[in-house]
């Protein structure tokens, strides 16, 4: 069987162009592209033309998914073409926010649209308004209430929906194991749910990770082949010292070859970040910050940043989720032990949290990437 597919290239060329044609504040929200390509494509017998193998071919939609400068490409799947993430790509001019028209509506009218990286349940207790809006605050990034236990992977947080869920229709989704099977016959269980009413997500074609892991593969593969001959030429001198060719030249030549490899691994070493035992409180994040560790590739510079939750930030008065940015010098062994503290201004902002707030903290530098997530507690 012969497929047809978009070439990788060609969807990653489209969304740098089109992430460049952004407006500002569409930057720092979701933004959706939708398109089409045959797919599943089946070669006829015999000397055909390219009509006759498109006439083989089935339409897939695709939505290219950017929120807050990470791309995601969806395929539309679950057969519900609305209501899902909500473009600011499509926002009227004019308007300051999404809550001066109709975000829940399909364009032109508002933003919505099919793109859904999460599985939900179509009942009335979680579809209205206010409820939507109840664990994402004043500008929603989604048009639906997630109905599963865990993060999609794109940027998003369970532990913001789960209580919201509970409380709307009494299913704690912790408890529900993390399968199609099991949040279906949990959705159907509820008043008013019938067959249908459990919406798996949508398809997620490629990710973040994916494209990157790409990209890691690209500027580590040379150093792996490097390795690799490395390895060979120790095998090789290990096989004249076993006859007596090499002496102490040979065992001279292993150890340097030995040392190359060295620096060569420590080369190839992913970025990880590493929490304290104890995670500060809001408020002692604002005084002395957290303490971290970090390994990777040695000498490089990363960049890393300290996030919360869209909508704590905006119930702490916060004009940005990101509390602080700083560069981090690894050192010769690729290791490094810093503090992350907020600015004055927003410390100040921290010290009057009520309850507690989810922290993410990643890390990146050139083709590397980590993140790490914790709860501040009180």
């Amino acid at each position: 069987m012969n497929t047809l597919s978009t070439p990788r290239v060609v969807v990653a060329a489209a969304v740098a162009a089109t992430a460049l044609a952004l407006p500002a504040a569409a930057a720092a929200h979701p933004s959706v592209y939708v398109s089409s390509a045959p797919a599943d494509c089946i070669a006829p017998a015999g000397p055909y033309t390219a009509v006759e193998l498109l006439a083989t071919c089935t339409t897939q939609t695709r939505y290219v998914f950017t929120n807050h400068g990470n791309t995601y490409l969806l395929r539309e799947s679950n057969g519900k073409t609305s209501g899902g993430v909500i473009s600011y790509a499509h926002r009227p001019t004019g308007l300051a926010a999404a809550s001066d028209f109709n975000v829940f509506a399909l364009p032109p009218k508002g933003p919505a649209t099919g793109a859904q990286p999460h599985a939900t349940c179509d009942v009335a207790a979680l579809n209205t308004p206010t409820v939507i809006r109840s664990w994402q605050g004043v500008d929603p990034f989604y048009a639906y209430v997630p109905f599963q236990r865990t993060a999609a992977g794109v940027d998003d947080n369970a532990a913001m929906w789960l209580p919201v869920v509970q409380a709307a229709t009494g299913v704690n989704l912790a408890a529900v194991a993390d399968t199609d099977a099991a949040r279906e016959a949990a959705c159907e269980a509820l008043p008013g749910a019938s067959a249908g009413s459990y919406v798996p997500a949508d398809a997620t074609q490629n990710t973040l990770a994916s494209w990157s892991s790409g990209q890691v593969h690209l500027a580590t593969a040379p150093l792996e082949e490097e390795l690799a001959h490395r390895d060979a030429q120790i095998a090789a001198l290990g096989a004249s010292a076993a006859l007596g060719a090499s002496g102490a030249s040979g065992a001279q030549q292993v150890s340097a070859l030995q040392a190359e490899i060295a620096v060569l691994k420590l080369d190839l070493r992913h970025l990880q970040l590493s929490l304290p035992r104890t995670i500060p409180s809001p408020g002692g994040l604002a005084r002395k910050g957290i303490a971290l560790t970090l390994a990777g590739p040695p000498k490089r510079i990363v960049r890393v940043r300290a996030l919360i939750g869209v909508a704590q930030a905006r119930t702490l008065g916060l004009r940005s989720r990101v509390l602080t940015i700083r560069s981090v010098a690894l050192g010769a062994d690729g290791n490094a032990a810093f503090i992350l503290k907020p600015a004055t201004a927003t410390a100040a902002r921290l010290r009057r949290a009520r309850g507690s707030l989810d922290l993410a903290v990643d890390a990146t530098t050139g083709d590397r990437h980590n993140v790490v997530s914790a709860t501040l507690g009180r």
